[in-house]
């Protein structure tokens, strides 16, 4: 099983002078990670747990490209994000099949 790599650029958060950024306190709450559609449902077993024992710490879960055509709106549900991000081409084709109804 792959470990999770996560790199962050923190080039822009402020840190006042003279403070070393290693040892300032990050909440869990101020972190949101996104998950696009198709690594979720590559192994949504695994998914599921991980997700759930970093909630339980207080880190948010964004899923990316929504309507790409992996998860449903009941993955939505059974993975409780916090946020949806959804992916332009489904917003392009809905406009589209609306412009074509009139």
């Amino acid at each position: 099983m792959p470990l999770l790599v996560l790199t962050l650029n923190s080039g822009f958060v402020p840190f006042p002078e003279g403070a070393d950024p290693l040892n300032q306190a990050f909440a869990p709450r101020r972190l949101t990670l996104e998950i696009t559609e198709g690594v979720l449902m590559s192994n949504p077993e695994q998914a599921k747990r991980t997700i759930a024992r970093l909630k339980a710490v207080g880190v948010k879960f964004a899923l990316d490209d929504f309507g790409c055509g992996y998860a449903s709106i009941g993955a939505l549900r059974e993975f409780g994000f916090d946020r949806v991000k959804i992916d332009r081409s489904l917003v392009i084709a809905l406009a589209d099949k609306k412009a074509q109804a009139f």
